[in-house]
């Protein structure tokens, strides 16, 4: 009879290819660090993304499609992993816990939870594929903290680079409800 080396038959805890990593601070060596963040907005009815992915010792990509802000976000990473990322550091609690926490889970359960799919599941599947090839590891950095901490200024430069400029300041009522967007988006710790 075959061993069954499931690990939710088991009930072991996973262990994924992509670690957490550690805070960074002044001494961590910066070489294949990078952090990303996007934002979107609307246009003509749809979705589109601004990503911003930063490698910290060489300069910043950007890359632009349809979609989210979550959308943009999990391609940054991917794209990231695609180039080589060693760490990569994020403000977005549920990119990092998918990739260090959820990842195998998912595809353990044929990449569906509660009978629904895996919200990008081809996405997910390639990240976990270059993980596997070329292990690294990824990191949570709280956003909108005024500290001196590497991370978080890092942090923040990668931020205002994937903001997005749309509102005109003579519209005032859009530049109200950006304002809006903007405060909700803080309080909630940028989880909506």
């Amino acid at each position: 009879m075959p061993i069954n080396t499931d690990p939710l038959a088991l009930k072991q805890p996973f262990k994924p290819p992509i670690l957490n990593a550690h805070p960074l601070t002044e001494k961590t060596p910066t070489e294949g660090i990078w952090f990303m963040d996007a934002s979107a907005t609307r246009v003509n009815g749809k979705w589109r993304y601004k990503a911003t992915i930063l490698e910290i010792t060489t300069g910043k990509q950007v890359i632009e499609g349809e979609g989210s802000a979550q959308v943009g976000e999990l391609r940054a990473i991917v794209l990231a992993a695609q180039n080589g990322a060693k760490v990569i550091y994020v403000d977005s609690y549920a990119m990092w816990a998918g990739a260090t926490q959820w990842i195998c889970q998912w595809e353990a359960l044929n990449w569906e939870v509660n009978r629904s799919p895996v919200w990008r599941t081809e996405d997910c599947q390639l990240l976990l594929d270059i993980a596997r090839q070329t292990p690294f590891k990824k990191g949570w950095v709280k956003v909108h903290v005024n500290n001196d901490q590497p991370a978080t200024k890092w942090n923040q430069q990668v931020d205002e680079l994937a903001r997005i400029r749309g509102i005109k300041t003579g519209d005032m009522l859009g530049l109200e409800w950006y304002r809006l967007g903007e405060w909700l988006h803080q309080k909630l710790d940028d989880t909506g």
